[in-house]
């Protein structure tokens, strides 16, 4: 019955205790970093999402730090996948965040951003700077790409951050995203998608993707209706 929180700007992950009142930093220093260990022992970067096992693990989406992290029960925080390493040049050379399937532990992301946990106690991330939805098994310990569009001629334009996002609905590995954050599974073990920048909700199910709501020509605004003849503005 508590809450878990993601406090972005406080490089920390925080607990809403409801039957005591009060909150408690779970981990997190305040400061940025990426260092694992225990409680404030450990730093983040902007996380954006948790999500929270059966077994009380907490997950967290490090965002600007482009990995996954874990918190178990004691409070150590250790890193899941392997650290982004991609140099682009923005200004100022940054390390930019990465894309690769197969084995966890090589597994790299671009900017985490969502997190839900299914029925099998695995996670579906909203892997924002990739315009990807991707999936860890954490038995297997693998991460795959679900939903979203992977170019043949690479993810990344030249010197970009991210990937070009897009709008397109269909077989899921054909759909495209743009900036897609939160996450959420409904009963019949779909997943629902905040497509933030398309200004829409979308929903993958059985290897498809649709769209709930909002415009499908990236209009924003605030207007109710049916299908897509309503508005939303970066949900």
């Amino acid at each position: 019955g508590h809450i878990g929180v993601a406090g972005s700007r406080n490089h920390a992950i925080r607990k809403v205790d409801v039957h005591k009142d009060e909150v408690v930093t779970l981990a997190g220093s305040g400061l940025i970093g990426a260092e694992d260990g225990v409680g404030e022992e450990a730093s983040f970067h902007h996380p954006l999402d948790v999500a929270v096992s059966d077994e009380g693990i907490v997950y967290v989406a490090d965002t600007l730090n482009h990995v996954i992290r874990m918190i178990d029960r004691e409070g150590k925080v250790s890193t899941l996948n392997a650290a982004a390493s991609r140099l682009v040049d923005a200004g100022e050379v940054v390390i930019a965040g990465g894309w690769q399937d197969g084995a966890l532990d090589e597994a790299l992301f671009n900017e985490p951003s969502g997190l839900a946990i299914d029925d099998h106690g695995n996670l579906y991330v909203s892997d924002t700077g990739n315009q990807l939805i991707r999936y860890i098994d954490l038995a297997e310990r693998t991460v795959s790409t679900v939903a979203g569009l992977l170019s043949e001629e690479g993810l990344y334009p030249e010197n970009q951050l991210y990937a070009d996002g897009g709008f397109q609905d269909g077989p899921a590995e054909q759909a495209q995203f743009n900036y897609p954050r939160g996450l959420a599974l409904t009963s019949e073990g779909g997943l629902v998608i905040a497509d933030r920048l398309n200004h829409a909700v979308r929903y993958l199910y059985d290897g498809h993707v649709i769209t709930l709501s909002g415009s499908s020509s990236g209009e924003f605004g605030n207007q109710a209706g049916i299908d897509t003849s309503n508005l939303l503005h970066m949900p």
